[in-house]
């Protein structure tokens, strides 16, 4: 799921009952960047929990504003069906949540999360491959693709290329 938040900083996520969380993926970005070192970095809080910084693991100033990702799975360890999340600092304008989860009520997929930072126009697309997805011998193949984008609503299309 993606939860999106704004310069209010504020949102709630939710997970599905009886699940377990696998990733969870904070995503930052604004325009354009005032000071790199403060952008890197975001103040999170989870419920009722105390703040925690947060640094990313990429942050890109090449783009025409700039772009962070961070891994903040852990942060999210014993929270309930419905948390409240705070983002804050960093520049951020705008910000999203993207979070997998394993559900026993699910049957099982072949999930991937496959991410980057770039700058992305209608006249310059961009591309991601993604290989070596288990898939049925037979029936359809069911994709489900979503985008977080910063500043302007984004669009995704799936294409299915069947190998041999």
């Amino acid at each position: 799921s993606i939860v999106n938040g704004s310069e209010a900083g504020t949102a709630t996520a939710s997970r599905p009952a009886g699940s377990t969380l696998l990733f969870a993926g904070l995503y930052w970005g604004g325009r354009p960047p005032i000071d790199p070192a403060a952008d890197a970095q975001v103040t999170v809080r989870i419920g009722s929990r105390p703040p925690a910084t947060v640094a990313a693991d990429r942050f890109d100033t090449e783009l025409f504003g700039f772009g962070a990702v961070a891994d903040v799975t852990d942060l999210f360890d014993g929270t309930g069906p419905w948390v409240d999340l705070m983002v804050g600092d960093g520049g951020t304008g705008t910000w999203s949540l993207v979070t997998a989860w394993s559900s026993p009520l699910e049957p099982l997929r072949d999930l991937r999360v496959v991410d980057g930072l770039v700058d992305v126009t209608d006249a310059r697309p961009a591309t991601a491959r993604v290989s070596g997805l288990s898939t049925p011998r037979r029936g359809p193949v069911n994709t489900t693709v979503g985008v977080v984008s910063h500043d302007e609503p984004a669009e995704a299309t799936a294409e299915i290329e069947s190998g041999p």
